[in-house]
């Protein structure tokens, strides 16, 4: 039964995702100049960053918080999705004569190219839960409780402070998610004492780790270093974690059922396959934001990149309509 309050998030963190692909990813970070002339932007730039940046992790740990099962048919619905928007855009596309059919193109189908670096390590996630929950299971919450802890030590000093193992690629990993996986398991099961606190404690604590790393931020900003700040809005950035936690346990104490927002919920993921795409997301998203983004001032601009999300948010919430009908109609029957 799926629950009001998470599915709320859900839709939540996938606008979030959203915007959080329109600001630095296709405007890239501001360096010292763009600070100088334009602070208030470029400040705006980075706190949007640093709210939307916690919302990938959020994914994971709403798996967590369930703890997944998969089953053939969850599997099969979620390859289903996957393969309905990247065949069909591909084939949009060449029908649209805007692309051809070449190696690259049916490649990047199941994701054999440098794009889809989420779906490959959300999948490979998939095939290791049920050794996670095995573990899960039958360790005790002392033996559970220190591998979280050594498991965030070694990640935050060796893949994150000083990035030397390269395995955990800045929390765009299958080893990143498995922690994040796990503690939201640890956290639904045993509630340490920071689980408990108030909605409002947890929406504080998450605003304040917000403005935090925006203002820790600033300073490579201001010397131009894009490593550190790309370091700093890494998914593996503890204080990325933390905003992550927060976040999720404020809208856990949400009392908020809405079978709109339910039904809104499972197309939340269809959102990020049609704008991530890569025959549409260079040319027909980032492209298009930084032209407005270059060409008009203020108000004006914001205005015309936020249609921009939004039409991506919608028109992917429709296409995914015809995709459920074709999953409850011929595909999901097979599986009873």
């Amino acid at each position: 039964m799926r629950q009001g309050n998470i599915e709320l998030l859900r839709i939540t963190s996938i606008i979030l995702i959203v915007i959080l692909h329109a600001d630095l990813f296709s405007l890239s970070a501001p360096d010292y100049n763009r600070l100088m002339t334009s602070p208030f932007v470029s400040i705006t730039q980075l706190a949007v960053e640093s709210i939307a940046i916690c919302s990938v992790n959020i994914f994971i740990f709403i798996s967590g918080w369930f703890g997944v099962r998969p089953t053939v048919k969850s599997f099969s619905n979620l390859c289903f999705q996957i393969l309905y928007f990247t065949i069909g855009i591909y084939l949009a596309t060449i029908l649209l004569g805007v692309n051809t059919i070449n190696l690259s193109g049916i490649l990047s189908i199941i994701f054999l190219t440098n794009n889809g670096w989420f779906i490959r390590s959300y999948v490979l996630l998939l095939i290791l839960v049920p050794i996670l929950n095995s573990y899960i299971i039958n360790a005790n919450r002392l033996h559970f409780k220190w591998l979280l802890i050594f498991f965030f030590l070694f990640q935050t000093i060796y893949g994150w402070l000083f990035d030397v193992a390269k395995f955990f690629d800045n929390g765009y990993s299958t080893i990143s998610f498995i922690g994040i996986y796990l503690l939201a398991r640890y956290i639904k099961l045993y509630q340490p004492n920071f689980s408990k606190f108030k909605g409002y404690y947890d929406l504080t604590i998450f605003i304040l780790l917000s403005i935090l790393l925006t203002i820790l931020t600033i300073y490579p900003v201001y010397l131009s270093n894009g490593y550190r700040i790309w370091q700093l809005f890494a998914y593996n950035n503890p204080i990325v974690i933390l905003m992550s936690v927060f976040l999720f346990l404020f809208f856990t104490k949400l009392k908020f059922n809405n079978q709109f927002i339910i039904k809104l919920a499972s197309s939340s993921f269809a959102i990020y396959l049609l704008h991530c795409n890569p025959n549409i997301m260079n040319e027909y998203f980032v492209r298009p934001i930084k032209y407005f983004y270059q060409n008009f001032d203020g108000v004006e601009s914001l205005g015309y990149i936020s249609l921009i999300v939004i039409i991506y948010i919608v028109a992917a919430i429709i296409l995914d309509i015809p995709r459920k009908y074709i999953w409850n109609k011929y595909l999901l029957p097979k599986f009873k």
